[in-house]
């Protein structure tokens, strides 16, 4: 994630300065995003570790596989998604990136990314 970042953060410095400032300012959402990522999976590691040992260890390891695969498909799917949509005209930038997301996708990492359903 870092990495894209970087990357993000280099190709905005080679670009003209109106489309430098809306690139800095995805790059500052994305700092933003990894913020709240990170305090979220504090808040879920919280309530899972005390929790490991009464867990079915099956189940565990399959949710772990899922979230694996979600989270490699997630930033697949950033990294498309703009690439593809970012060089349309500007009105249609919004419905292509709606079209290319994978909404089922979105829903399972969202409930990870607000743990508000958590007891505490």
């Amino acid at each position: 994630m870092q990495n894209g970042l970087a990357e993000m953060d280099a190709k905005a410095k080679s670009q003209p300065a109106e489309a430098q400032a809306a690139l800095q300012q995805q790059y500052a959402e994305g700092r933003e995003m990894i913020a709240k990522l990170d305090s979220a999976r504090e808040r879920l590691k919280s309530y899972l570790v005390p929790r490991m040992m009464q867990l079915d260890p099956i189940a565990t390891s399959l949710a772990m596989k899922r979230g694996e695969a979600d989270w490699r498909d997630v930033n697949a799917m950033m990294q498309r998604c703009p690439a593809k949509c970012t060089p349309l005209p500007k009105q249609q930038v919004e419905a292509c990136l709606n079209e290319c997301n994978d909404k089922d996708l979105w829903n399972r990492v969202r409930a990870c990314m607000n743990p508000n359903w958590l007891p505490f």
